[in-house]
């Protein structure tokens, strides 16, 4: 699907992120089972602390999620900044029992993040990929020690999380990162401060 997309820009001669995102706006998304039970597992073995989502689209990642902590933890925070989506999800967390788990928040992930005070444990990066590297280093002081950062669809779209990957991998007094080859392409890493 993504890569209609990418040709459906290229013919429209869409080439920001505006434009992009006006593309993907309607389009479903859904994570592959398998890369959904991947972060089910890493939700349960976090270290103590929050889970963040950038990019809910209809929510079933966040269903995910949401379906590994206890009812006495803070709900899973995801953000969407796509209108028409937003309905879908909260449909989806209602029909699942889990909406009480969930703190969706509405619009730009660098504003509905910002007041964040408690320490992230996972970090889940599967919104507009040229924003996952800012906004991990706008997230990086509330990570706590031993957290777990996923970005998605690092082998389907490797140029758009070229400049993540580089980073992670790279930083290797704060990460160790690896990529795995589940669904479109997981890059995992550990933050070791």
């Amino acid at each position: 699907m993504i890569p209609d997309v990418l040709v459906a820009a290229g013919e429209r001669g869409a080439s920001t992120d505006v434009e992009m995102a006006d593309l993907l706006a309607g389009a479903f998304m859904p994570i592959h089972p398998n890369a959904g039970r991947l972060l089910h597992l890493f939700a349960m073995s976090r270290p103590q602390g929050r889970i963040i989502e950038f990019g809910t689209s209809h929510g079933l990642s966040t269903l995910y999620l949401a379906a590994a902590i206890g009812s006495d933890e803070a709900p899973v925070i995801t953000t969407e900044m796509e209108l028409s989506k937003i309905d879908f999800a909260r449909a989806n967390f209602e029909e699942a029992g889990l909406i009480d788990r969930i703190d969706l928040r509405v619009g730009d992930a660098f504003e509905t993040l910002a007041n964040l005070s408690d320490g992230i444990a996972l970090l889940f990066l599967d919104g507009w990929k040229g924003l996952y590297l800012p906004l991990l280093r706008a997230l990086e002081p509330l990570l706590v020690s031993g957290a777990i950062i996923v970005a998605d669809d690092t082998l389907l779209l490797p140029d758009l999380c070229a400049d993540y990957v580089e980073y992670v991998r790279g930083a290797t007094d704060r990460y160790v990162s690896v990529g795995l080859p589940v669904d479109d392409g997981l890059e995992v890493s550990v933050y070791l401060r």
